[in-house]
């Protein structure tokens, strides 16, 4: 049985309100009722439909709170990712971008399939958001998400290419 299931059938007064006039009147004769037939082991409980909504609010608000969490979570792990796999294939073919730079190559031929890899793995990633994204703001998450991620990942190259030739051919 389910949290929600066994919430419908608890005897909250979320879960089983009756609409009573909130009145001392109406209190007394109620509290009059349960001790003169001896029903106080029945735990009844009176609430205000605001404090149920409060309840309610409350967890939808602790709810987006996780979820936003973990979205940032998400981010941080996509931008680690992104950045480690561009530092491996950096170091793994330094010594050819480098003896590609000193022939006069352009950065963005040096660096063209590189790009296309990022470019193909944006365009998933958009294609995803695309068709499973059921909110503009998911949409607007994944488009800040990857301009961030290209912004970063073309600051490393920048700082790549401003190392000395010689040191990236040692291999340094």
């Amino acid at each position: 049985m389910t949290f929600f299931d066994k919430e419908i059938l608890s005897d909250t007064s979320g879960a089983n309100p009756l609409k009573i006039s909130q009145s001392k009147s109406t209190m007394r004769t109620i509290k009059h009722a349960i001790t003169k037939a001896d029903a106080g082991y029945l735990n009844i409980h009176f609430a205000t439909m605001n404090s149920i909504l409060s309840d309610s609010l409350t967890s939808i608000n602790q709810g987006l709170a996780f979820f936003a969490l973990m979205l940032v979570t998400v981010f941080c792990l996509n931008l680690i990712a992104s950045i480690f796999l561009l530092m491996c294939i950096i170091q793994n073919k330094a010594r050819s971008l480098a003896i590609k730079k000193m022939l006069g190559i352009k950065l963005v031929d040096r660096y063209k399939w590189e790009g296309l890899v990022a470019l193909a793995l944006y365009a998933i990633q958009l294609l995803v958001v695309l068709l499973f994204g059921s909110s503009k703001l998911i949409l607007i998450f994944a488009l800040i998400m990857i301009a961030l991620d290209a912004l970063i990942s073309s600051g490393f190259i920048s700082i790549v290419e401003r190392r000395s030739l010689p040191a990236m051919l040692k291999g340094e």
